[in-house]
């Protein structure tokens, strides 16, 4: 048996819908050059310049019982979470937060995992297990709709969260034509649209296709001791089950080896393509 631990590869108790599209973002994040500089985010001090933009409503923080003194953007998070976690409370000083972050980060295309997720990097499947479903459940809540501007939080701490709706920002590239464009945008709706069975689907093959390159990249796994591996490994493990197949059961050499290209190619240029993105990068905020 290898000795990569199971939350690395086993994603089969990732199995609710409301964590499909964060899920993969964030563990593709885990594997993918953009970890380093969020993990330098969440380390940097809750000061200036992180904390300058969020300064002015510091009475609003202290009603919240968040008071600013020294801590790291992590611990900021954290508490802001603690302290409030309905998201919709949450949502606009996090807004205000965002407007604080590195432009790599912002080219890496991983906002959502630096705003909601200050447990990076451990494993989404370990974080699920020690600290329950709901921690993470309230962070994969969808943007409140506004009535106003998202950055004016004093108009929006009691707007109720709405279930129905999302507000996502899209960021386009215009040298694309209009064709392209629109490809892009169906491609990216159907993997979002909570109707969109073949899109999650889709999506959660992406975590399947990460479970066989963390075995061969992290575990230097090949087909065959890799697939004698995981079947040793489920007739251990098998009451987990498998309802969004992303258990690594591929039967080939080539579809192991296909799994493996298709992540590769997913993490190609230190960001995370195609999972919440589409034209450019495309972040739900």
């Amino acid at each position: 048996m290898s000795d990569i631990p199971s939350e690395e590869w086993d994603f089969r108790p990732i199995s609710e819908n409301w964590e499909m599209p964060y899920a993969v973002l964030y563990e593709y994040c885990r594997s993918s050059k953009s970890r380093k500089i969020l993990e330098e985010w969440f380390a940097a001090p809750f000061a200036i310049p992180y904390g300058a933009t969020l300064y002015g409503y510091r009475e609003e923080l202290a009603t919240l019982g968040v008071k600013r003194k020294k801590m790291s953007i992590r611990q900021f998070v954290e508490k802001l979470f603690e302290a409030c976690p309905d998201f919709a409370v949450c949502a606009p000083f996090l807004v205000l937060l965002a407007q604080e972050i590195p432009p790599l980060i912002r080219r890496y295309g991983v906002v959502d995992v630096a705003l909601r997720f200050p447990c990076f990097p451990e494993p989404w499947v370990k974080v699920k297990a020690e600290r329950g479903k709901e921690y993470l459940k309230v962070r994969s809540k969808g943007w409140p709709k506004p009535k106003q501007a998202l950055w004016e939080p004093r108009e929006l701490v009691d707007q109720p969260h709405s279930a129905t709706s999302e507000l996502c920002h899209l960021a386009i590239e215009w040298t694309a034509d209009a064709p392209q464009i629109k490809a892009d945008f169906n491609k990216w709706l159907g993997t979002r649209h909570p109707g969109a069975t073949s899109g999650r689907r889709a999506t959660w093959e992406r975590l399947k296709w990460l479970s066989v390159y963390r075995l061969s990249t992290q575990a230097s796994l090949r087909y065959t001791a890799g697939k004698k591996m995981v079947d040793e490994y489920k007739s251990l493990h098998p009451s987990l089950g498998d309802i969004q197949t992303v258990f690594p059961d591929y039967d080939s050499q080539t579809s192991w080896d296909d799994a493996v290209k298709k992540a590769t190619e997913s993490l190609k240029g230190n960001f995370v393509p195609d999972i919440l993105h589409s034209v450019g990068r495309m972040w739900t905020a």
